[in-house]
């Protein structure tokens, strides 16, 4: 049985909705398979990473300096692309062999646009790009009707395939990227002021590791502000440098596309429902068994946040 209780106070969106009853069905299913101690435990649905005075919180991801702990993506019950859970979705992939483009192709909303700007300056790109910003792309937005609808399972028409940061300096549609068997260039974004030491990570770092199933372009740049020129120019040249790297060692371009396809065939569902199920009893153990230090440090935090109001 689950109990769900949201804080009070915020205000409603309806993509937390959706977030919500895919994150109780992945539970719920999980809970067939594997029998859970009575937990309770706290889960931040935001596209952030929330800590709080020591609480343990469960999170979609987290920088490297965050005592936050993995939940899996609520999307691998149920994607955006036809509603398919991840597993179904490989198949989907695995059935389409189209004629391969040499680009680095990217598509995605303009998600950066009141942070880094980082899609939107990259939308501009020709010659060996290929960014397609569905906001900023206007056949579609002045004819928006389903014969623009484009299946995800296209991306696998394109030899390189570009990551880039949105609300956050993450992207959710990583996953989807590795399902092609293509290579991919992930652009990662830290914040050294805040003491973050390098990319955020999410329950794919787990399985997939940087420059041995991809190519991680890393930056101490500040998401939540346009990057600058210089940046900006740093970014497009290092992407442009792999790209021609890569066309002239195609035995290494397909020694880390064979790496990643391989590694990604340890992530699916039963995965997903056993991380949970281990990840949730662990936390029992660690943390429920002592309810009463939850609540001493919930009424520290609460205090500590009325009196910072106060002054």
């Amino acid at each position: 049985k689950i109990i769900y209780s949201k804080k009070k106070g915020k205000k409603k969106f309806y993509e937390g909705y959706l977030r919500k009853n895919k994150l109780l069905l992945m539970l719920k299913k999980t809970l067939k398979r594997y029998k859970i101690k009575d937990t309770k435990f706290i889960i931040y649905i935001g596209d952030g990473s929330c800590y709080q005075n020591e609480i343990p919180t469960f999170s979609w991801n987290k920088p490297d300096n965050i005592n936050t702990i993995f939940m899996p993506h609520y999307d691998f019950i149920e994607s955006p692309y036809n509603n398919l859970n991840f597993d179904d979705l490989k198949k989907e992939f695995n059935n389409f062999n189209p004629k391969i483009i040499n680009k680095i192709y990217f598509k995605g909303k303009n998600t950066s646009k009141r942070k880094s700007k980082i899609r939107s300056k990259m939308f501009l790109e020709k010659d060996i790009f290929d960014i397609n910003i569905i906001d900023l792309n206007d056949n579609i937005k002045n004819n928006n009707n389903n014969n623009n609808y484009e299946s995800i399972i296209n991306l696998k028409k394109y030899k390189y395939l570009l990551d880039l940061p949105g609300v956050k300096p993450w992207s959710i549609r990583l996953k989807y990227l590795f399902l092609t068997k293509k290579f991919i260039i992930r652009i990662s974004f830290y914040n050294s002021m805040k003491k973050e030491k390098s990319r955020w990570k999410q329950l794919l770092d787990i399985f997939l590791k940087p420059n041995r199933d991809y190519i991680n372009l890393e930056y101490d740049i500040d998401n939540e502000n346009e990057i600058s020129e210089e940046n900006y120019n740093k970014i497009k040249n290092d992407i442009i440098d792999t790209y021609n790297y890569y066309e002239k060692n195609p035995e290494e371009y397909k020694k880390i596309v064979d790496s990643a396809s391989k590694n990604i065939k340890k992530l699916n569902m039963e995965a997903v429902y056993y991380y949970i199920y281990k990840s949730l009893n662990q936390y029992n153990k660690l943390f429920n068994k002592d309810y009463k230090k939850y609540v001493k440090y919930k009424k520290k935090y609460l205090k500590l946040k009325s009196d910072l109001n106060k002054n």
